[in-house]
């Protein structure tokens, strides 16, 4: 019986592991966040740090939106996740700030 019960608790723990992982990348973002953006989507970008910066852009027919310090980023076809990420990535050189992402209101 106590060998019934470690395979009780190994499966389990497998199966929460298992589940964990699978959900990783899916579960990581609200469903709003794994949309594609598309031409014509407005995003609000917002940079934190000691002062806040705040901009809103709408994404061009090319796919791209301006933001200073980026210049020209191509955006269409990411998802609001991936966004965040290529700000983050591009900024670690010039700034240490938080970086949000969304959809205008």
């Amino acid at each position: 019986m106590n060998t019934n019960r470690q395979i009780a608790k190994w499966l389990a723990a497998t199966s929460l592991v298992v589940l964990i992982s699978g959900c990783s990348s899916v579960c990581r973002y609200p469903v709003m966040e794994l949309q594609r953006l598309q031409a014509g989507d407005c995003l609000q970008i917002i940079f934190t740090n000691a002062s806040s910066q705040e901009f809103r852009e709408v994404i061009n027919p090319e796919g791209d939106v301006s933001l200073p310090l980026f210049g020209k980023l191509h955006v269409a076809g990411l998802t609001l996740g991936e966004v965040r990420h290529e700000l983050e990535t591009a900024g670690a050189p010039f700034t240490r700030r938080t970086v949000a992402v969304s959809k205008c209101p």
